[in-house]
């Protein structure tokens, strides 16, 4: 219980021991309770510490490199200007329409070669030209002597047998036919067609004369082809 003490007219409250010894007791408890939590705490921390500072050093660290700048889509290139070669054949001299008056000049470095101009070939071209590309020939198609670079000739034709009637009424004359040769040198059957005759008595020994033939067949860029052949068959008796 609480004491009351008066001193000199004033009265004082004093506090009993048994009060002082329980607030005595209750902080010693909540100083050694908190002790304890502090502690605690610190191991906690303590413990938690290395294996944060572990992870952070075995985590590897990669810095992203920013792309390339892309490079300008270059510009389309320009057409190359190729000139066609010149292709094997022959020039054409120009016909001369007006008369100059004086005197032309004179290139020196310009040099005449007659090979230029044999009318073999293709126009326009040069006798040491490009052979034409073998791709363009067919051994199927039918060419002219003026599209071949080597034309048809003949290496044995036969003297064509003379009818014995006309032979007898003493009558000459001629047959202008034309026909295929073709790659094997050989005139191909069918092909006859006779185009003019002088006579009617001509026309089938001047066919038997010719298909039994032997030629050099037509040749572009090397490769044999087929070339019509118009020929004239003469029947003349000595």
């Amino acid at each position: 219980m609480d004491r009351v003490l008066n001193h000199g007219g004033r009265m004082r409250l004093l506090e009993s021991g048994k009060a002082r010894s329980r607030s005595f007791l209750q902080t010693v408890a909540s100083g050694a309770l908190h002790a304890i939590l502090i502690a605690g705490a610190v191991y906690a921390t303590a413990g938690a510490a290395p294996g944060v500072l572990g992870n952070v050093e075995e985590a590897s660290i990669v810095f992203l490199q920013p792309p390339p700048p892309r490079a300008p889509d270059p510009s389309p290139p320009v057409d190359a200007v190729v000139s066609e070669p010149v292709p094997q054949g022959f020039q054409v001299v120009p016909t001369v329409l007006d008369i100059p008056t004086s005197i032309p000049p004179v290139n020196l470095s310009e040099r005449f070669d007659p090979r230029d101009y044999t009318g073999v070939g293709r126009q326009d071209g040069r006798h040491d030209g490009v052979p034409a590309i073998d791709t363009i020939v067919s051994t199927s198609d039918t060419y002219l002597s003026t599209q071949v670079d080597e034309p048809v000739t003949a290496v044995l034709i036969p003297a064509p047998r003379y009818p014995a009637a006309l032979r007898a009424a003493a009558i000459e004359g001629e047959v202008l036919a034309q026909y295929v040769v073709d790659t094997t040198g050989r005139v191909e059957p069918g092909s006859w067609k006779v185009l003019r005759a002088s006579h009617d008595g001509f026309r089938e020994a001047a066919r038997e004369a010719v298909e039994a033939g032997r030629f050099k067949p037509a040749r572009i860029a090397g490769r044999p082809v087929r070339q019509l052949v118009q020929q004239s068959i003469r029947f003349t008796i000595q």
